[in-house]
């Protein structure tokens, strides 16, 4: 539940900034992760699309 969230929040961070070069899309608004334990890691694609008419520089990218 709690990586769900995280990457709920990173996705609903990165559309609420103001785009200043372009427009991110994300391929998918949610992203279920189902139930975990605590231990395995846990894996899901997304893919952000720039929609945008200028080029998007993505920085400063981490994971936890």
């Amino acid at each position: 539940m709690f990586k769900k969230i995280l990457v709920l929040s990173m996705l609903l961070c990165c559309l609420a900034l103001p785009a200043l070069a372009g427009t991110l899309v994300p391929s998918s608004a949610s992203i279920d992760f189902g139930t975990l334990i605590e231990g395995p890691v846990a894996q899901k694609k997304v893919t952000l699309s720039n929609t945008g008419n200028e080029a998007v520089t993505i920085t400063n990218v981490t994971t936890s």
